[in-house]
């Protein structure tokens, strides 16, 4: 689901997850930030000139002084942007050319915002989500409340996977797919792209969900190691999941915000040499040695997304594999995704 522009990491202060959601925005129209923070998404959209206003907002009024301050740093037209200290909607009135962003919150937190102005949320040409926690929550609503998900995207950003939920309230949600409990935990169009990711990375190989969850940092690992002839900077960072608990091959550390040079090269990797790095692991398992950020495992924007993909569903199932021994209902859900990405394969082999 594309929008008025694509954007680079560069683009957004060297942040993959902000130039992915600036790239859904479809063009014309205003843009509505709840919880802007630094404006950095309607700053950059009014830039390339993909909308024609933005009202950006903050419950704080120090975000919203820091946003101001960066607006007249990029030069933009203080005309066009408008700056409003409030709760969620309050003060808000939206049409249909309105694309409402909500961003960097806690699945509950966009959920209760949503909740509170479900009628002015309708209203919206566009919505993009981006819940750091408790997706689940917020999917489980958003069916409840019609607000079906058109697409989810995946994207690994400075060593943490995210996930963009992006709906349309004006389509009917008779006209979407059922949801089963499975889809509302991961997702109906993120499985779809997790399965096709694991089919690419992990060809011929079976998926067991356990296996999985203890294998997939020392495939990353093992497919950096493979990378010969790209030039990259080694780091002393570990592979996150995002403050989850610790598991055996991955140690909890700090979100850090600074760019790296790494955003902007452009290497073209092939599905099969992807293939091999896998199957390289197999063969050579890597010494223990530091690990590196994940984005430094992407190195071109465009390439990679698979790992996006499986890093997500890695973080989903570090949580429920933790909790199996002592939650019946778990060991289904697990059971379920286990059947779903296996059948799936065996269908299309056939």
């Amino acid at each position: 689901m594309n929008g008025g522009f694509t954007f680079s990491a560069s683009d957004l202060g060297g942040s993959r997850r902000l130039a992915l959601i600036a790239s859904l925005v479809p063009q014309g129209g205003r843009v509505v930030d709840i919880g802007t923070d630094h404006a950095r998404i309607p700053i950059a959209l009014l830039e390339r000139g993909v909308v024609s206003e933005v009202l950006a907002t903050d419950i704080r009024s120090g975000p919203l002084f820091a946003a101001r301050r960066h607006a007249r740093q990029k030069n933009v037209d203080l005309e066009r942007i408008v700056f409003l200290e409030t709760d969620g909607f309050e003060k808000i009135s939206l049409t249909s050319d309105d694309t409402v962003i909500i961003s960097g919150l806690g699945g509950e937190n966009i959920t209760q915002i949503l909740c509170e102005s479900l009628v002015k949320a309708r209203r919206a040409r566009r919505l993009i989500l981006q819940p750091q926690t408790y997706d689940e929550v917020l999917r489980r609503f958003l069916y409840e409340a019609e607000l079906i998900p058109l697409d989810e995207i995946a994207v690994l950003d400075r060593r943490y996977p995210y996930l963009v939920i992006v709906c349309d309230p004006s389509i009917s949600a008779r006209s979407l797919p059922s949801h089963s409990l499975l889809e509302l935990y991961f997702g109906h169009f993120f499985l779809n792209k997790a399965f096709e990711s694991y089919r690419l990375l992990y060809d011929g190989v079976s998926f067991d969900a356990e296996q999985f969850y203890k294998s997939f940092p020392k495939y990353l690992n093992a497919y950096r190691a493979s990378r010969t002839n790209v030039f990259h900077e080694e780091t002393d960072d570990t592979f996150n999941c995002s403050n989850v608990a610790e598991c055996e091959s991955c140690l909890p550390c700090e979100p850090d915000e600074t760019p790296h040079s790494m955003q902007t090269a452009e290497v073209i990797i092939s599905p099969t040499r992807m293939r091999n790095a896998v199957s390289f692991s197999k063969l050579n398992p890597s010494p223990k040695t530091s690990s590196t950020r994940m984005e430094n495992v992407l190195i071109a924007e465009g390439t990679g997304f698979e790992w996006s993909y499986l890093a997500w569903l890695f973080q989903k199932l570090q949580k429920l594999v933790k909790r199996r021994p002592f939650d019946s209902k778990i060991d289904s859900l697990i059971r379920q995704l286990e059947l779903r990405m296996n059948e799936k394969a065996c269908c299309e082999s056939m």
